[in-house]
């Protein structure tokens, strides 16, 4: 089933008559692309800056991992911001993600996974050609394994997982919301949104989704429905990533496809 994110004249209804549907979202973290982090208010949606990231001139996500950790995909690189110390560190390269020095690599998205492994999508380009994965981070050991890449051939914005083997991806080539399988690839389901869709976050047990323009929409991943929330205030730039400081509890729980009915409010 095909939807479409509502356009302007939708976006310009208030917040407060919108969200009187959903459960209040939670408070959030979130980044344009020049990696200018801002606190965003749930309740009201406004913005708040907080601080620059390093080398984030082609940064396209953010994960708060707690403790006042943030992670960054800077698309050469995912580094560890620490917001204790306003400390940056490169946790790896692109070029390390895929173990060669040969040609252009690139990285894209983040998610934590059940298991605790972080991961992204990744592509190679070489004389020979381009190269889809997907790739794996693991946090304790603080090494990259690849696995399959997404069949839909890109890279994919932001990544969200829905329980272990199934995953959504940001697709900006068909402007889609992909489900695929990260260990094999396979494509299930695309839902087109007829929009570039930035970002992921789960809150309240809703699962929401971030346009560049600053629209925040509900999304069912068992029907492809979106529903307009509301738009945010006080940022410059167009927005690639927004997080919320705990995993996935929708990743957590192990639901599969068509588990979960979407809680209307």
């Amino acid at each position: 089933m095909n939807c479409y994110i509502r356009c302007a004249a939708v976006a310009a209804i208030s917040v407060a008559a919108q969200s009187q549907s959903f459960a209040q979202l939670q408070d959030l973290f979130i980044t344009n692309s020049a990696g200018v982090v801002y606190q965003l208010n749930g309740q009201t949606l406004q913005a708040t800056e907080l601080f620059q990231l390093q080398d984030a001139g082609l940064i396209n996500e953010i994960m708060y991992m707690g403790d006042g950790q943030l992670i960054a995909n800077l698309t050469f690189a995912v580094a560890s911001y620490d917001m204790n110390t306003n400390t940056q560190t490169t946790l790896f390269t692109s070029q390390q993600a895929l173990g060669s020095n040969e040609g252009i690599a690139n990285v894209a998205g983040l998610a934590l996974q059940s298991d605790g492994n972080l991961y992204y999508t990744a592509k190679h380009f070489t004389q020979a050609g381009s190269f889809n994965y997907g790739g794996l981070y693991d946090m304790n050991t603080q090494t990259n394994s690849l696995i399959a890449g997404s069949d839909a051939g890109t890279l994919y914005a932001d990544h969200f997982e829905l329980s272990p083997g199934r995953m959504l991806g940001a697709n900006p080539t068909s402007q889609s919301i992909d489900i695929f399988d990260p260990t094999t690839g396979a494509v299930e389901a695309a839902y087109s949104v007829g929009s570039a869709v930035a970002s992921f976050v789960e809150s309240n047990d809703e699962l929401y989704i971030l346009s560049s323009a600053g629209d925040i929409f509900t999304f069912d991943y068992t029907n492809g429905d979106t529903e307009f929330y509301g738009s945010i205030n006080g940022t410059t730039g167009n927005l690639i990533g927004m997080t919320v400081p705990a995993p996935s509890s929708l990743a957590f729980m192990g639901l599969g496809l068509g588990a979960l009915a979407r809680r209307r409010r």
